[in-house]
């Protein structure tokens, strides 16, 4: 037996909301004051395009919204922990690739910070800090993610996008650029500062995890570093190659100064007023066993980075004063030796 439920005004509504609310009923609009006029002459022409956008408001046109396609993202305009942000890198990693959309990591430091500090203190220091993520904050949209890495470095997520290229980027990283280069006043004095920036596009990413796609925005950041102050640099898969091959570097160097590769090259020194031999120069030189000859300005820096400075100098000196000891023994007149850890 059938049961002849009330009528509902609020079960109405919802029926007619689901029939005409949402900007695509506005298409028939036109149809529909055309009928009108057809029908009923000017008046109910206008009549019909008075009352129309009222009944589609009345009824919640524009109010009903889908839901956002990609939720992922972190409380908005706060600085979220680091554990924090980077399951949400994990999520918009695997997201945007599932869902055909696009994303980008960013990497943001201040230039010469421990410079910064030894110029102004630590107060100051710590109030540009704060500025700069009060600035970075105003420069993202609520889907983005930010997070603060280290003591001057910040990581930018933003949320996923249909329209996500190295063009958008470029110029996202100039507008953070010039938002955070603005002068900071700190008690009454005008503190500048420089930022680099480093960027990976969630499709430009070398691995399938987050982890991947945060190394790679640091290996941007620390290209953007080499450059200079206030560099902007996109990761390549060059860039990582080129850092691969210098962590091999580091992982062998301490090998090569322990197994006797690097070694000095005794270079004549010769006075210009009188053309005699004043002494020699030792230039130290890598002999890979593999490779051939590694020039000074590719292994110096990995061996600095290895905090090996220190165990390079006592070779080098070793080295310097056995040749001395044998030249005195052969009889031969050496009046100083020098030492160069350069790349020349």
């Amino acid at each position: 037996m059938a049961v002849n439920r009330p009528w509902s005004w609020p079960k109405l509504r919802d029926e007619l909301r689901h029939a005409i609310a949402g900007t695509q009923a506005l298409a028939f609009f036109p149809a529909g004051v055309l009928a009108a006029y057809w029908i009923g002459g000017e008046p109910a022409l206008i009549g019909t395009a008075v009352l129309l956008p009222i009944a589609f408001l009345a009824l919640g046109g524009f109010s009903h919204r889908p839901p956002p396609s990609f939720p992922l993202q972190g409380t908005p305009k706060t600085l979220l922990q680091r554990d924090v942000f980077r399951e949400l890198v994990d999520k918009i990693h695997v997201g945007t690739r599932d869902r055909m959309t696009g994303s980008a990591l960013f990497q943001v430091q201040i230039d010469e910070y421990q410079s910064l500090i030894d110029r102004h203190g630590q107060a100051a220091a710590d109030s540009v800090i704060k500025r700069t993520s009060e600035r970075i904050i105003l420069q993202m949209r609520d889907q983005d993610n930010i997070a603060r890495l280290g003591d001057c470095t910040f990581a930018l997520c933003l949320g996923p996008s249909r329209h996500m290229d190295l063009e958008v980027c470029i110029q996202m990283a100039g507008r953070l650029q010039t938002a955070i280069e603005e002068p900071v006043s700190v008690d009454g004095v005008s503190v500048f500062v420089t930022t680099s920036i480093g960027f990976c596009l969630c499709s430009r990413s070398p691995g399938i995890s987050g982890a991947d796609w945060m190394l790679a925005a640091s290996i941007a950041l620390l290209e953007a570093e080499k450059r200079g102050p206030s560099t902007i640099r996109a990761f390549s898969k060059e860039m990582q190659r080129v850092t691969q091959a210098h962590s091999a570097l580091r992982e062998e160097v301490q090998n090569a100064l322990e197994t006797g590769q690097i070694t000095p090259w005794f270079q004549t020194q010769i006075s210009t007023d009188t053309g005699k031999v004043t002494g020699f120069e030792a230039l130290a030189r890598w002999h890979h066993p593999e490779r051939g000859m590694i020039a000074p300005a590719d292994f110096l820096p990995a061996i600095e980075q290895a905090g090996l400075l220190e165990r390079l100098a006592e070779i080098i000196m070793h080295h310097a004063f056995t040749a001395l000891k044998s030249w005195d023994y052969a009889g031969v007149s050496v009046p100083q030796v020098g030492v160069n850890f350069s790349g020349s």
